[in-house]
């Protein structure tokens, strides 16, 4: 009998907390594709390329710009990552 009273309120906290969640979460996976995309297309351009890089001298010029596209890559999955934590740690408490 006990439990019928306490699930209600747990049942609403955990739908609270999933409504403020959901909105973003979605819209970080959707900017982790919008950048990974440019990543993986640099990197699939430049193993195809990699004679013409090698032969023209450009390794460190093609290195930097996937160093860069995948930095800008990785803001968004570590804001993902932040989002997914801060929903685990209020589930906890």
């Amino acid at each position: 009998w006990q439990a019928l009273f306490a699930v209600p309120p747990f049942a609403l906290a955990y739908w609270a907390i999933m409504t403020v969640y959901r909105w973003p979460a979605r819209d970080l996976k959707r900017l982790d594709g919008v950048s990974r995309s440019p990543a993986m297309s640099h990197y699939s351009d430049t193993v195809r390329g990699a004679s013409t890089i090698r032969a023209y001298q450009h390794e460190e010029r093609f290195l930097q710009d996937n160093l860069h596209l995948l930095g800008r890559n990785q803001k968004t999955v570590y804001w993902f990552w932040v989002a997914a934590g801060w929903v685990s740690t209020t589930q906890e408490v």
